[in-house]
Protein backbone atom coordinates (compact mmCIF):
# COMPACT_ATOMS: atom_id res chain seq x y z
CA UNK A 1 0.00 0.00 0.00
CA UNK A 2 2.87 2.33 0.82
CA UNK A 3 4.45 1.73 -2.58
CA UNK A 4 1.21 2.67 -4.37
CA UNK A 5 0.94 5.79 -2.20
CA UNK A 6 4.52 6.88 -2.99
CA UNK A 7 4.11 6.16 -6.70
CA UNK A 8 0.90 8.17 -6.94
CA UNK A 9 2.25 11.07 -4.87
CA UNK A 10 5.47 11.28 -6.90
CA UNK A 11 3.61 11.12 -10.19
CA UNK A 12 1.46 14.09 -9.16
CA UNK A 13 4.54 16.29 -8.97
CA UNK A 14 6.89 14.63 -11.46
CA UNK A 15 4.25 15.02 -14.17
CA UNK A 16 4.03 18.72 -13.33
CA UNK A 17 0.32 18.57 -12.52
CA UNK A 18 0.82 18.85 -8.78
CA UNK A 19 3.33 21.67 -9.13
CA UNK A 20 1.14 23.73 -11.46
CA UNK A 21 -1.98 23.18 -9.36
CA UNK A 22 -0.14 24.01 -6.12
CA UNK A 23 1.28 27.18 -7.65
CA UNK A 24 -2.14 28.21 -8.98
CA UNK A 25 -3.74 27.43 -5.62
CA UNK A 26 -1.27 29.51 -3.60
CA UNK A 27 -1.25 32.32 -6.19
CA UNK A 28 -5.04 32.75 -6.26
CA UNK A 29 -5.39 32.57 -2.47
CA UNK A 30 -2.56 35.10 -2.14
CA UNK A 31 -4.20 37.45 -4.66
CA UNK A 32 -7.54 37.21 -2.86
CA UNK A 33 -5.90 37.81 0.52
CA UNK A 34 -4.03 40.88 -0.82
CA UNK A 35 -7.14 42.25 -2.51
CA UNK A 36 -9.16 41.70 0.67
CA UNK A 37 -6.62 43.67 2.68
CA UNK A 38 -6.73 46.55 0.24
CA UNK A 39 -10.54 46.57 0.43
CA UNK A 40 -10.55 46.40 4.22
CA UNK A 41 -11.49 42.70 4.55
CA UNK A 42 -8.55 41.57 6.67
CA UNK A 43 -10.13 38.18 7.27
CA UNK A 44 -8.38 35.09 5.95
CA UNK A 45 -11.52 32.99 6.49
CA UNK A 46 -13.41 35.30 4.14
CA UNK A 47 -10.62 34.86 1.59
CA UNK A 48 -10.88 31.08 1.70
CA UNK A 49 -14.67 31.12 1.48
CA UNK A 50 -14.43 33.12 -1.74
CA UNK A 51 -11.66 30.89 -3.10
CA UNK A 52 -13.81 27.76 -3.17
CA UNK A 53 -14.22 28.03 -6.94
CA UNK A 54 -10.54 26.98 -7.21
CA UNK A 55 -11.59 23.40 -6.64
CA UNK A 56 -13.60 23.48 -9.85
CA UNK A 57 -10.30 23.52 -11.73
CA UNK A 58 -7.89 21.91 -9.30
CA UNK A 59 -9.84 18.74 -8.47
CA UNK A 60 -10.66 17.62 -12.06
CA UNK A 61 -7.06 18.13 -13.18
CA UNK A 62 -5.66 16.44 -10.07
CA UNK A 63 -7.94 13.39 -10.21
CA UNK A 64 -8.43 12.85 -13.95
CA UNK A 65 -5.37 10.61 -14.31
CA UNK A 66 -5.71 8.62 -11.06
CA UNK A 67 -7.54 5.69 -12.67
CA UNK A 68 -8.22 6.79 -16.25
CA UNK A 69 -4.54 6.80 -17.18
CA UNK A 70 -4.00 3.42 -15.51
CA UNK A 71 -6.71 1.90 -17.70
CA UNK A 72 -5.54 3.63 -20.87
CA UNK A 73 -1.90 2.62 -20.39
CA UNK A 74 -2.95 -0.88 -19.22
CA UNK A 75 -0.89 -0.38 -16.06
CA UNK A 76 -3.96 -1.22 -14.01
CA UNK A 77 -3.07 -4.86 -14.64
CA UNK A 78 0.07 -4.29 -12.55
CA UNK A 79 -2.10 -2.98 -9.73
CA UNK A 80 -4.32 -6.04 -9.93
CA UNK A 81 -1.25 -8.26 -9.64
CA UNK A 82 -0.18 -6.67 -6.36
CA UNK A 83 -0.86 -8.59 -3.14
CA UNK A 84 -3.34 -5.88 -2.15
CA UNK A 85 -7.10 -5.67 -2.06
CA UNK A 86 -9.02 -3.18 -4.17
CA UNK A 87 -9.84 -1.11 -1.09
CA UNK A 88 -6.15 -0.80 -0.18
CA UNK A 89 -5.18 0.30 -3.71
CA UNK A 90 -7.97 2.87 -3.94
CA UNK A 91 -7.27 4.21 -0.46
CA UNK A 92 -3.54 4.49 -1.23
CA UNK A 93 -4.29 6.56 -4.33
CA UNK A 94 -6.84 8.66 -2.48
CA UNK A 95 -4.48 9.38 0.43
CA UNK A 96 -1.74 10.32 -2.05
CA UNK A 97 -4.04 12.92 -3.62
CA UNK A 98 -4.94 14.20 -0.14
CA UNK A 99 -1.23 14.55 0.59
CA UNK A 100 -0.78 16.43 -2.69
CA UNK A 101 -3.61 18.78 -1.68
CA UNK A 102 -2.04 19.23 1.76
CA UNK A 103 1.10 20.78 0.21
CA UNK A 104 -0.52 24.03 -1.05
CA UNK A 105 -2.87 24.05 1.95
CA UNK A 106 0.07 24.12 4.37
CA UNK A 107 1.73 26.84 2.31
CA UNK A 108 -1.47 28.89 2.54
CA UNK A 109 -1.32 28.48 6.32
CA UNK A 110 1.58 30.95 6.20
CA UNK A 111 -0.70 33.71 4.87
CA UNK A 112 -2.25 34.51 8.29
CA UNK A 113 1.27 34.74 9.72
CA UNK A 114 2.21 37.27 7.05
CA UNK A 115 -1.01 39.20 7.68
CA UNK A 116 -0.27 39.31 11.43
CA UNK A 117 2.82 41.42 10.72
CA UNK A 118 0.57 44.27 9.66
CA UNK A 119 -2.43 43.87 11.95
CA UNK A 120 -4.41 41.63 14.26
CA UNK A 121 -5.33 38.21 12.93
CA UNK A 122 -7.68 35.68 14.50
CA UNK A 123 -5.57 32.54 14.15
CA UNK A 124 -8.26 30.22 15.51
CA UNK A 125 -10.73 31.47 12.91
CA UNK A 126 -8.08 31.23 10.17
CA UNK A 127 -7.08 27.66 11.06
CA UNK A 128 -10.71 26.60 11.43
CA UNK A 129 -11.57 27.92 7.98
CA UNK A 130 -8.41 26.34 6.49
CA UNK A 131 -9.36 22.99 8.03
CA UNK A 132 -12.87 23.24 6.59
CA UNK A 133 -11.42 24.25 3.23
CA UNK A 134 -9.19 21.17 3.22
CA UNK A 135 -12.12 18.91 4.18
CA UNK A 136 -14.12 20.33 1.29
CA UNK A 137 -11.24 19.50 -1.05
CA UNK A 138 -11.02 15.98 0.38
CA UNK A 139 -14.72 15.40 -0.32
CA UNK A 140 -14.46 16.74 -3.87
CA UNK A 141 -11.36 14.63 -4.58
CA UNK A 142 -13.34 11.53 -3.54
CA UNK A 143 -15.97 12.48 -6.12
CA UNK A 144 -13.26 13.11 -8.72
CA UNK A 145 -11.51 9.76 -8.35
CA UNK A 146 -14.85 7.95 -8.61
CA UNK A 147 -15.55 9.69 -11.91
CA UNK A 148 -12.01 8.88 -13.07
CA UNK A 149 -12.61 5.20 -12.30
CA UNK A 150 -15.56 5.12 -14.72
CA UNK A 151 -13.62 5.95 -17.89
CA UNK A 152 -10.27 5.37 -19.57
CA UNK A 153 -10.18 8.87 -21.09
CA UNK A 154 -8.55 11.57 -18.98
CA UNK A 155 -10.31 14.41 -20.79
CA UNK A 156 -13.71 12.79 -20.31
CA UNK A 157 -12.92 12.33 -16.62
CA UNK A 158 -11.77 15.95 -16.27
CA UNK A 159 -14.75 17.48 -18.10
CA UNK A 160 -17.25 15.27 -16.29
CA UNK A 161 -15.72 16.13 -12.92
CA UNK A 162 -15.79 19.81 -13.79
CA UNK A 163 -19.46 19.81 -14.75
CA UNK A 164 -20.44 17.75 -11.70
CA UNK A 165 -18.54 20.06 -9.34
CA UNK A 166 -19.86 23.10 -11.22
CA UNK A 167 -23.41 21.87 -10.57
CA UNK A 168 -22.60 21.21 -6.90
CA UNK A 169 -21.09 24.71 -6.60
CA UNK A 170 -24.42 26.31 -7.46
CA UNK A 171 -26.70 23.88 -5.61
CA UNK A 172 -27.22 26.35 -2.77
CA UNK A 173 -28.63 28.93 -5.18
CA UNK A 174 -30.59 26.33 -7.12
CA UNK A 175 -32.39 25.24 -3.94
CA UNK A 176 -33.94 28.72 -3.74
CA UNK A 177 -35.19 28.60 -7.33
CA UNK A 178 -36.95 25.24 -7.35
CA UNK A 179 -40.17 25.51 -9.43
CA UNK A 180 -43.42 24.73 -7.61
CA UNK A 181 -44.90 22.88 -10.58
CA UNK A 182 -45.08 19.19 -9.51
CA UNK A 183 -44.74 18.00 -13.13
CA UNK A 184 -41.45 19.87 -13.56
CA UNK A 185 -40.13 18.53 -10.26
CA UNK A 186 -41.18 15.00 -11.23
CA UNK A 187 -39.23 15.33 -14.49
CA UNK A 188 -36.16 16.54 -12.58
CA UNK A 189 -36.39 13.57 -10.21
CA UNK A 190 -36.80 11.23 -13.18
CA UNK A 191 -33.63 12.65 -14.77
CA UNK A 192 -31.72 12.28 -11.49
CA UNK A 193 -32.97 8.71 -11.21
CA UNK A 194 -31.77 8.07 -14.78
CA UNK A 195 -28.31 9.39 -13.90
CA UNK A 196 -28.16 7.11 -10.86
CA UNK A 197 -29.18 4.15 -13.01
CA UNK A 198 -26.56 5.11 -15.60
CA UNK A 199 -23.85 4.91 -12.94
CA UNK A 200 -25.35 1.62 -11.74
CA UNK A 201 -25.26 0.30 -15.30
CA UNK A 202 -21.63 1.37 -15.68
CA UNK A 203 -20.76 -0.59 -12.55
CA UNK A 204 -22.75 -3.73 -13.41
CA UNK A 205 -22.93 -3.63 -17.24
CA UNK A 206 -26.46 -5.00 -16.88
CA UNK A 207 -28.90 -3.04 -19.03
CA UNK A 208 -31.88 -4.95 -17.62
CA UNK A 209 -30.95 -4.09 -14.04
CA UNK A 210 -30.35 -0.44 -14.95
CA UNK A 211 -33.72 -0.05 -16.68
CA UNK A 212 -35.44 -2.05 -13.94
CA UNK A 213 -33.99 0.17 -11.23
CA UNK A 214 -35.12 3.28 -13.12
CA UNK A 215 -38.68 1.92 -13.39
CA UNK A 216 -38.69 1.12 -9.68
CA UNK A 217 -37.55 4.64 -8.83
CA UNK A 218 -40.15 6.18 -11.15
CA UNK A 219 -43.08 4.57 -9.32
CA UNK A 220 -42.75 6.53 -6.03
CA UNK A 221 -41.89 9.71 -7.98
CA UNK A 222 -45.14 9.52 -9.95
CA UNK A 223 -47.24 8.51 -6.93
CA UNK A 224 -45.92 11.31 -4.73
CA UNK A 225 -46.42 13.87 -7.51
CA UNK A 226 -50.07 12.83 -7.84
CA UNK A 227 -50.96 12.33 -4.17
CA UNK A 228 -48.99 15.27 -2.73
CA UNK A 229 -48.13 17.89 -5.39
CA UNK A 230 -46.22 20.07 -2.90
CA UNK A 231 -43.87 17.32 -1.73
CA UNK A 232 -41.59 17.00 -4.83
CA UNK A 233 -40.62 20.69 -4.75
CA UNK A 234 -39.96 20.58 -0.99
CA UNK A 235 -37.91 17.39 -1.29
CA UNK A 236 -35.90 18.75 -4.22
CA UNK A 237 -35.12 21.99 -2.38
CA UNK A 238 -34.14 20.01 0.72
CA UNK A 239 -31.82 17.71 -1.25
CA UNK A 240 -30.16 20.62 -3.08
CA UNK A 241 -29.57 22.60 0.11
CA UNK A 242 -28.14 19.58 1.96
CA UNK A 243 -25.94 18.50 -0.95
CA UNK A 244 -24.44 21.99 -1.36
CA UNK A 245 -20.89 21.08 -0.33
CA UNK A 246 -19.46 24.55 -0.91
CA UNK A 247 -22.11 26.35 1.15
CA UNK A 248 -21.30 24.26 4.22
CA UNK A 249 -17.87 25.89 4.32
CA UNK A 250 -19.56 29.02 5.67
CA UNK A 251 -19.75 27.68 9.24
CA UNK A 252 -15.99 27.11 9.37
CA UNK A 253 -15.44 30.58 7.94
CA UNK A 254 -17.41 31.99 10.87
CA UNK A 255 -15.22 30.16 13.34
CA UNK A 256 -17.91 27.58 14.12
CA UNK A 257 -16.58 24.04 14.43
CA UNK A 258 -19.68 22.39 12.98
CA UNK A 259 -19.67 18.68 13.85
CA UNK A 260 -22.56 18.04 11.45
CA UNK A 261 -20.60 19.50 8.53
CA UNK A 262 -17.51 17.56 9.61
CA UNK A 263 -19.45 14.28 9.60
CA UNK A 264 -21.06 15.23 6.29
CA UNK A 265 -17.73 15.84 4.54
CA UNK A 266 -16.24 12.62 5.95
CA UNK A 267 -19.37 10.71 4.88
CA UNK A 268 -19.02 12.01 1.33
CA UNK A 269 -15.36 10.93 1.31
CA UNK A 270 -16.19 7.43 2.58
CA UNK A 271 -19.18 7.02 0.26
CA UNK A 272 -17.39 7.93 -2.96
CA UNK A 273 -14.23 6.04 -2.03
CA UNK A 274 -16.49 3.02 -1.50
CA UNK A 275 -18.06 3.59 -4.95
CA UNK A 276 -14.56 3.81 -6.44
CA UNK A 277 -13.58 0.53 -4.79
CA UNK A 278 -16.64 -1.15 -6.31
CA UNK A 279 -15.83 0.28 -9.74
CA UNK A 280 -12.19 -0.80 -9.48
CA UNK A 281 -13.16 -4.25 -8.23
CA UNK A 282 -15.52 -4.72 -11.16
CA UNK A 283 -12.68 -3.98 -13.59
CA UNK A 284 -10.50 -6.56 -11.83
CA UNK A 285 -12.85 -9.38 -12.78
CA UNK A 286 -14.19 -8.05 -16.10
Amino acid sequence: MTSVFKREFRSCFLSGTGLVMSALFVFIVGIFASAGNFLGYDNFAYTLYNSGFLYLILVPVLTMRSFSEERKQKTDQLLYSLPLGSAQIVCAKYFALLAALAVPTLICALVPLAMSLYGNVNFILSLSSLFGFYLLGAALIAVGIFISSLTDNQLVAAYTSFFVLFAVYFLGNVSKMIPSDPAVCAVIFAVLAALICLVFYNLTKSRALGIGLWCVLLIPIILVSILSPQTPALCLAFICSRAALFDRLGNFSLGIFDAVTLVFYISVCVLFVFFTVQSFEKRRWS
